[in-house]
């Protein structure tokens, strides 16, 4: 089987690239089970590994019009009513949604990073990140409505809770194409940078990551996706008193007798 998502680590960071030239990296049925297999996997070794952060970036391909694509999406001959049955298609859609939640769930933060144009599903995905960074010259392009169909990944609920509904609508419904820039001064990016500083920032970012407890980077994300006040503060109980915390603590203390 061709290897579309590779795996590598460096120090506490893993790194999953996703690659399919031919396709204009479109995700398709085979593409999906690979990075949901991966995402599992580290779902399940954060903590003993002591892994924290993930980055999550697409190699960019050009397309034949000379644009530079880093995900364009599903892959929509797959998904043709003719070409597979609708069974395959749905269980296709459902692990997609799986991938996104998983991108929510995995205690650690997730960077999403591109330098090319994300298109419908592939603008869904980056959604997902906790950072998400994009080179200036990048385009995330919400445009499942002009080829028939419409968010598929999750990304309308995504959308909803980064921008608001008012400006969700405008974006989805209006199928709009937003450079870089534009997306971060909507907030649905954080930064855009020149595409060569674009791997130095994820290192930085990542760098930062390194320093941080595991647990308090676990309790900090859940807290992020709860919006109950009392679950905040359960999430923030369970991981007081942690390694970090104590040692801490016990500085202060020392320093103070």
């Amino acid at each position: 089987m061709e290897e579309y998502v590779q795996s590598s680590r460096t120090h506490s960071c893993i790194t999953l690239t996703c690659s399919h030239p031919q396709k204009l990296n479109a995700i398709g049925f085979e593409a999906c089970q690979q990075l949901l297999k991966h995402l599992q996997d580290i779902d399940t070794q954060t903590k003993s590994q002591k892994i924290h952060s993930i980055v999550l970036k697409f190699q960019s391909t050009l397309s034949t019009s000379g644009k530079k694509i880093s995900i364009a999406g599903g892959r929509l001959d797959q998904i043709a009513q003719d070409s597979s049955p609708i069974e395959k298609t749905k269980a296709f859609f459902e692990q997609m949604n799986k991938i996104t939640q998983l991108l929510k769930k995995i205690p650690v933060p997730i960077v999403t990073a591109f330098d090319g144009d994300v298109i419908g599903g592939g603008a869904e995905l980056v959604l997902f990140g906790d950072i998400r960074i994009a080179s200036s010259e990048a385009h995330i392009y919400f445009k499942q409505l002009k080829v028939g169909m419409a968010t598929g990944w999750g990304g309308c609920q995504r959308l909803i809770q980064l921008v608001g509904l008012s400006k969700a609508q405008k974006i989805l419904l209006l199928s709009e194409r937003l450079s870089a820039r534009d997306a971060v001064a909507q907030s649905i990016l954080h930064k855009a940078v020149s595409q060569t500083q674009l791997d130095q920032e994820v290192d930085q970012v990542t760098a930062h990551f390194a320093t941080i407890d595991i647990q308090s980077l676990a309790a900090q994300k859940q807290m992020l996706n709860t919006q109950s006040q009392p679950e905040e503060l359960k999430i923030f109980f369970s991981q007081l008193h942690n390694d970090t915390f104590n040692q801490l603590a016990k500085k202060f203390k020392n320093k103070g007798a």
